[in-house]
């Protein structure tokens, strides 16, 4: 992956084609119509969302790790169905499943980290701390690897290029999400509002890999 498709958030196997307007020296990006089957797609994932959102407690009782997975599940491939709905206005359905992966890793490596961090450290601030010095860089490092090996890219070169310019934009939104989960949520809520903000970051994520 070049360093400028990442600055850029350029899809590498079709490149924007450039061409001037009529009248004018400017030039413009051709972007894909709108495709009709992923507005349905986002649909569908908006409704499977809500029917969750809509039985939390009693899925929570059944299963908190199974909860914050599904959660995960629903948001993460939610936020690849925005992008190819809105941003890239394409499908590509081995990114989207690659994105439910992620979802269920993210989840329940999600749910455990926060529930150790809260058993294990009895001081909020530091919980915040060890969140950002080490689980934030574990988090990327282990999307990263799954991006690469999914593509079948060079895992080491992915990080090389990828990690530090990720992990700079992560700590521009989870450090205040880090805060505010460990100093205002309850516990069981963490994960489920980190989801939600995964959304966005997911959405950014899937821009920076394409």
């Amino acid at each position: 992956m070049a360093q400028d498709d990442i600055e850029l958030g350029l899809i590498k196997d079709k490149p924007a084609q450039w061409a001037p307007e009529t009248g004018s020296s400017e030039k413009h990006i051709h972007r894909p119509p709108w495709n009709l089957k992923l507005f349905v797609l986002v649909v569908l994932q908006l409704t499977t969302t809500a029917v969750v959102i809509l039985h939390f407690s009693e899925l929570e009782t059944q299963s908190p790790l199974g909860l914050a997975a599904l959660i995960c599940v629903c948001l993460s491939g939610l936020s690849q169905g925005i992008t190819q709905a809105f941003i890239t206005r394409r499908p590509n359905y081995s990114q989207l499943f690659k994105f439910y992966v992620w979802g269920v890793i993210n989840g329940v490596t999600t749910k455990m980290w926060t529930d150790m961090l809260i058993a294990k450290v009895p001081v909020t601030i530091l919980r915040v701390v060890i969140d950002q010095l080490c689980g934030n860089p574990g988090f990327q490092l282990m999307f990263l690897s799954l991006s690469a090996y999914w593509d079948a890219t060079s895992i080491s070169a992915t990080l090389h290029e990828s990690f530090w310019k990720t992990l700079k934009s992560s700590w521009l939104i989870w450090p205040i999400f880090s805060m505010v989960a460990f100093f205002v949520l309850p516990q069981n809520l963490i994960v489920p509002c980190n989801c939600v903000v995964n959304l966005t970051w997911c959405v950014i994520l899937g821009l920076i890999t394409q």
